[in-house]
């Protein structure tokens, strides 16, 4: 069997393991945000605006494998990695072996690679530099594997794979490998669980007080007449959704607020107010997230004011958003257009989002969606049966 030489596959491997660890870390902060975006809405610490959207890649539709976040799938592959570069710096009779199954990894992983950059780029139409950073991580390990020289591209001649995988220490990697990414994901879970319970009890006790609360410290409220709202005034659940039109999570959440309003005909009444995370024309959004969600929350407020916000709205959560001109959706929905292209451009469009904004903010609203049922709120889109049990819980109190 061909062995490196002793100058050369030693640094080799010492920077499999580095590239490893660096991929482990960029895999976990993705799983982490993963979950985090979709239980509250908060977005990614490398979301630039416009196409530069880690979120809408890491988080989106296409970011899960059988229900597993794809960025967990690459936490095992460079606890994999980490451990066989790490073998074989410390054992030197598996260092060949070492090689040879980091080429055999690598090759794979640059191919997906490919095909994950496709598909951001081509169908999602969005890039995650962070998932870049991993590409960039994988291609580094097929080339740190390749320089190694004839260790590395002849080991796959030369290996006994019968041998490997009866290897005592190849079957603790891969075990090792297995539990470490198992443990990691459940510990994930097991942490913003454990946040997301005790804001939801924090949040349930605050709603007791929450009217009391209002008149004490004066924080003004989110039901206001002058909101876009629908559904009958004396409905006994009044949902306040607080939202952005370029949000994928937000716009899901529309889609549940529409199946409520059919499961409990006449007992919801809805009301909307803007938070658009767009430093256009929201001053709490320090860096650009969405880039047309301003736009958009000035376009609904206009058709508002025609008495067609929430068919405007649909059209937005179901992709105008982004679009650049809003101008045709106005004329489709039958709109004086004169009059809605004169109030997208007033002051009052403008300080109606900035009411919204400061209004939703001193209710607790940090990212998007937040949906208060009867003041109690939930944040991000959860499964319908969360909703529902709030509000089964407070139809509960009704005197019948």
């Amino acid at each position: 069997m061909i062995v490196p030489k002793q100058t050369s596959w030693r640094w080799q491997l010492v920077v499999a393991a580095v590239l490893s660890l660096i991929g482990l870390g960029l895999s976990l902060y993705l799983t982490r945000q993963h979950y985090l975006f979709i239980e509250s809405g908060s977005p990614s610490a490398c979301n630039f605006g416009g196409a530069w959207n880690c979120d809408l890649v890491s988080s989106g539709q296409y970011s899960e494998l059988f229900g597993v976040p794809l960025s967990h799938l690459g936490t095992l592959f460079y606890l994999l990695t980490g451990l066989l570069a790490a073998l074989g710096l410390l054992r030197d009779s598996f260092r060949t072996y070492a090689h040879g199954l980091l080429l055999v990894l690598a090759i794979p992983s640059v191919l997906v690679s490919i095909g994950l950059f496709a598909l951001s780029t081509v169908v999602i139409r969005a890039v995650c530099l962070f998932c870049i950073s991993m590409y960039a991580v994988n291609l580094g390990l097929l080339l740190t594997t390749l320089v190694a020289g004839r260790a590395a591209t002849s080991a796959l001649g030369l290996i006994r794979w019968s041998e490997v995988l009866r290897s005592p220490a190849v079957v603790l990697v891969v075990i090792g490998s297995l539990c470490g990414g198992l443990g990691s994901m459940l510990a994930i879970r097991h942490v913003l669980e454990s946040q997301r319970l005790a804001t939801k009890l924090a949040a349930a006790l605050a709603a007791k007080e929450i009217v009391k609360s209002e008149v004490k410290s004066g924080v003004p409220p989110l039901d206001i007449p002058s909101a876009p709202s629908q559904g009958p005034k004396d409905a006994p659940i009044t949902l306040i959704e607080v939202s952005d039109f370029e949000c994928p999570f937000c716009q899901k959440a529309a889609g549940l607020v529409e199946e409520l309003l059919t499961l409990y005909p006449g007992k919801i009444r809805v009301v909307f107010r803007h938070f658009p995370l767009d430093e256009a024309c929201n001053p709490l959004v320090k860096r650009k997230i969405h880039d047309h969600a301003c736009s958009a929350a000035r376009t609904a407020y206009c058709a508002g004011l025609q008495g067609k916000f929430f068919p405007m709205a649909k059209k937005l959560f179901g992709g105008a958003a982004e679009e650049d001109d809003h101008t045709p959706l106005a004329k489709e929905l039958g709109l004086d257009v004169p009059m809605f292209s004169r109030c997208l451009l007033s002051p009052e469009a403008h300080s109606t989002l900035l009411s919204d904004i400061s209004t939703a903010n001193q209710h607790g609203v940090r990212g998007v969606p937040v949906i208060f049922l009867n003041g109690r709120p939930v944040k991000g889109a959860q499964p319908i049966a969360t909703y529902r049990q709030i509000i089964d819980e407070e139809l509960a109190k009704v005197p019948r």
